[in-house]
């Protein structure tokens, strides 16, 4: 009969696959058998998926279900040296299991019976497991379709742990451990799938945007294991006592809870992520239950950065549609569970702000009117009230704020800034706060640069660059750092939407950025330790007494402090991200924001003008860089326009 394998693996796959038209192949059922999670219980079987097995010249791995051909004979060899598990004995030679006797359809149960021999078959059942369930949550880590090496029975007792430097895992043997007797940790299928869940963890994580914290890491880890025990007590049996490690079920709440045992602080989103996997369930049934807790935990394990980033790395996984602003569609359940563990942060939106910006008002005698529509995340759950709603705004670049409440209509908000003379550059941004938490929604959400930008007075345009045809004279440079490729990564083009870049141009379908993201390894990051710049071509602007630079801009860098993207107009700075005195204030754009400059000391009456766009890099966290869009030039008007124009995009 046709077999089970999808491929052979020796050197005479082709002689042999040729052969099988004269040659009889047996097939069968192989399982491996072993504790299922007490190492004092009862054996149980589980399909043998992927162990290797050896007939003669012919080697082969039998599949997830247990189903396997061999040819010809009526004996076989198995081995733990598996298709994705390699399992290394520490104590001693690798256990094998020769078959004879073998007829046709037979079920064949391999089974161990002394310590070292059963946390050898034992760890390979649970790593396979585990494997198979990770490789559910993500199929594009690597890692999970390698061979990986598992050492067991390691010359120490009551410990495991999972080695990043190599990705390999290792359990350690029985024995007493500060007056406490435990079982050998292969045994446990718990400590196996939570140092899986950390090999997981490692291998998702998105340089750039998560990092393997090990707070998080351990929460993940518990998490991995209470998803395919259904218990959320971690390793029950470790002990011989029976006796389990910790428990993610109770309410353990940020900061409050945290501890320097980092296996303590990751019980804080354990429960939160158990918390959640409850109300999933039950909201949707288990088997899709399940399967939104898995994306959503594959989410958290690429792009958590810390305990404080898991909600909303979890909102993000759970979004259906790359907008945050009009909620996800559980929204409901996540922010019950994380925020009874205190893990909604202060700047994580609970209500929505949906703002059209005002960039260019001109009309003289009137307050400059401002409106928003404010709602909560899901009206269907949400316990939260919109409270004050006020707009901020800055008449000196920031130094200093004002701010007028917003009157409410059903959800539209709407107030006026009080008239400002021609020429005045007004910073302003919307605050919402949540009367149920106290806390306050910025819209823009940069927490290096929460503003927008509005200029008071009539502007003529002088010259714009839409980037949608050719170059038209933009041109790119590395100025410093190993010339290497991806070192100049000024590209125009469509933003591949990758590492906090944006997925659509602001205007057509193309802007000039860094790593756009769509070449093949091309990630949409900039590199460590480079400068690089793109520059206008050469402008003449010898009829114009004034110039402005308005530009679309979505930037995503580190604070000042370390990484700078600049702007020169002729060699002379005229913007620059901000420097926050701890360095931790990254600039974070999540939309399109216009940047207003008034270059006319530099640009005015001039012949030549150049303008450059820089960013420079150390060697630490790596963003998503420039992206821009829709770059113009104008002259700026006395033009009164007449009452009852509004004059909100003036000149744009």
């Amino acid at each position: 009969p046709e077999g089970s394998f999808s491929s052979y693996v020796d050197a005479d796959d082709g002689a042999l696959l040729a052969m099988r038209d004269e040659r009889v192949f047996l097939n069968g059922t192989a399982n491996i058998r072993h504790y299922q999670r007490n190492p004092s219980s009862s054996l149980v079987n589980d399909a043998a998926s992927g162990v290797k097995v050896t007939t003669g010249s012919a080697t082969g791995y039998i599949s997830e279900s247990g189903q396997f051909d061999v040819l010809g004979s009526s004996s076989f060899d198995l081995s733990l040296s598996g298709r994705y598990i390699t399992i290394y004995n520490q104590a001693g030679s690798a256990i094998t299991e020769n078959v004879t006797g073998w007829s046709n359809g037979q079920t064949y149960n391999w089974s161990e019976s002394t310590e070292y021999n059963l946390a050898q078959i034992n760890a390979y059942a649970f790593v396979e497991k585990v494997r198979q369930y990770a490789y559910l949550m993500n199929q594009n880590v690597g890692w999970l379709t390698d061979n990986i090496t598992t050492y067991v029975n390691t010359n120490d007792v009551c410990n495991a742990f999972f080695d990043p430097e190599t990705g390999e895992m290792n359990f350690y043997r029985a024995g007493e451990y500060s007056g406490y007797e435990c079982n050998n940790t292969a045994l446990v299928a718990d400590v196996v799938y939570h140092e899986f869940g950390h090999g997981f963890h490692w291998y998702s994580s998105v340089a750039g945007v998560g990092s393997f914290d090990a707070a998080v890491s351990e929460g993940l880890a518990d998490f991995t294991s209470a998803c395919i025990t259904g218990d959320s007590r971690m390793a029950p049996y470790f002990y011989t006592s029976g006796e389990h490690l910790r428990d993610i079920e109770p309410d353990k709440v940020w900061p409050d809870d945290a501890a320097e045992d980092e296996h303590v602080t990751g019980l804080i989103m354990g429960g939160a992520l158990w918390d959640m996997r409850k109300a999933l369930r039950a909201a949707l049934g288990g088997t899709q239950g399940d399967s939104e807790v898995r994306r959503i935990h594959a989410g958290i394990a690429r792009t958590a950065q810390g305990m404080e980033s898991t909600y909303e790395a979890a909102l993000l996984a759970d979004d259906d549609n790359g907008n945050l602003a009009d909620g996800t569609p559980h929204f409901c359940l996540i922010y019950g569970a994380f925020s009874a563990h205190g893990l909604v942060g202060e700047n994580t939106a609970t209500l929505f702000v949906e703002h059209q910006p005002v960039t260019n008002y001109a009309n003289p005698g009137h307050g400059i009117p401002i409106s928003a529509d404010v709602s909560a995340a899901n009206l269907e759950c949400s316990e939260s009230a919109v409270g004050s709603v006020k707009v901020k705004y800055s008449l000196n670049g920031g130094s200093s704020w004002s701010s007028v409440n917003m009157s409410a209509s059903g959800t539209h908000y709407t107030a006026a800034i009080p008239e400002q003379p021609y020429g005045t550059l007004i910073l302003y941004r919307i605050e919402v706060q949540d009367s149920s938490t106290g806390n306050v929604i910025v819209k823009p959400g940069n927490p290096a640069a929460p503003y927008y930008y509005l200029y008071v007075g009539g502007l003529t345009e002088i010259n714009c660059y839409d980037f949608e045809g050719d170059a038209a004279g933009w041109t790119h440079q590395l100025l410093s750092g190993d010339s290497q490729e991806g070192a100049d990564d000024w590209q125009q083009g469509v933003p591949g939407g990758k590492n906090g870049d944006p997925a659509e141009a602001y205007s057509g379908s193309k802007v000039w950025g860094n790593d756009l993201g769509t070449q093949t390894n091309w990630d949409g990051m900039y590199q460590n330790n480079r400068k690089n710049t793109l520059k206008s071509p050469s402008m003449s602007f010898n009829a114009y007494s004034s110039v402005r630079l308005r530009f679309q801009r979505w930037l995503n860098i580190e604070d000042g402090k370390y990484d700078q993207a600049k702007v020169y107009v002729n060699n002379q700075v005229v913007w620059s991200n901000a420097v926050s005195s701890a360095g931790d204030v990254h600039h974070q754009d999540d939309e399109w924001i216009l940047t207003d400059i008034d270059i006319s000391d530099y640009a005015a009456g001039e012949s030549a003008v150049q303008v450059r766009f820089e960013l420079t890099s150390d060697g630490g966290l790596q963003f998503g860089g420039w992206n821009i869009d829709d770059v113009c030039f104008y002259e700026m008007t006395d033009d009164v326009i007449v009452d009852g124009d509004s004059g909100e995009g003036e000149g744009e």
